[in-house]
């Protein structure tokens, strides 16, 4: 039974590996340098700025890079990077599962969202369909489930009951960063002059990393950015924001 919902018609998606390697290539033509295979291990600081960002490459090859001004945007992974700069930021980890199944492309035209939107069927032009998803608290584990993997599939087949469906194509799963009152983390970093942050957005990444970045590049060069960004400071987290559920 269907007690009610709505129609948008105008709703669109994007297709986050293709938007990726769009922004990648965009980037490189505009002479942006990518270390690709680093992980970033900490920072060195002097007289309350970031001289140097500590990185370890391929191989685990230690190495030092220089830094004028520094973002941080690592998501689930903020909070335990700014431990080493003396800042706190609560930034925790949900998981998110996912599958995918190719079908028929125009068995489905609409993304169809159910209650708070946590679970959806998205409909690809090449008729892959997307089911998901699931919010879990279970740390830094990027890994599916069978019970997760199943609870999607009876989804799927509750919706569609009509449509024969095998083995899906894929599964996998990623975290999500989340933050204490649900809202991004956006701005400067608290007692440090040239650092500034953006994490927190939840299961919203995708849908604020335009507006994110356009905010990050007014800040860092010194211009007004188009929206206050008060709500987002991180010095907020300082009053202990309430807990509330993901969201």
């Amino acid at each position: 039974t269907i007690a009610g919902g709505y129609l948008l018609p105008t709703e669109t998606q994007v297709r986050p590996p293709r938007h990726l390697a769009a922004l990648r290539a965009s980037c490189l033509a505009r002479g942006v340098d990518f270390i690709d295979g680093a992980c970033v291990t900490g920072f060195e600081q002097a007289a309350g700025r970031v001289v140097a960002v500590r990185l370890k490459g391929p191989g685990n090859t230690p190495a030092t890079l220089p830094a004028d001004r520094i973002c941080l945007a690592a998501g689930a992974w903020s909070e335990s990077l700014l431990a080493d700069l003396g800042v706190r930021v609560p930034t925790r980890p949900w998981r998110g599962q996912i599958l995918l199944h190719r079908t028929s492309p125009g068995l489905l035209t609409q993304v169809v969202n159910l209650g708070a939107g946590y679970d959806y069927l998205i409909p690809r032009e090449d008729g892959r369909l997307l089911v998901g998803s699931t919010i879990e608290d279970a740390g830094f584990v990027p890994a599916t489930t069978p019970a997760a993997i199943e609870r999607l599939e009876r989804l799927l087949r509750r919706l569609l009951p009509d449509t024969p469906f095998g083995d899906p194509e894929r599964t996998w799963a990623g975290l999500r960063p989340g933050s204490p009152d649900g809202l991004p983390t956006i701005g400067p970093l608290p007692d440090v002059d040239n650092g500034w942050l953006a994490t927190g957005h939840f299961r919203a990444g995708l849908h604020l990393s335009t507006g994110t970045a356009v905010t990050m590049a007014d800040l860092m060069s010194d211009c007004e950015p188009p929206l206050p960004t008060e709500a987002f400071s991180a010095t907020r987290h300082r009053a202990g924001a309430v807990t509330l559920p993901p969201g």
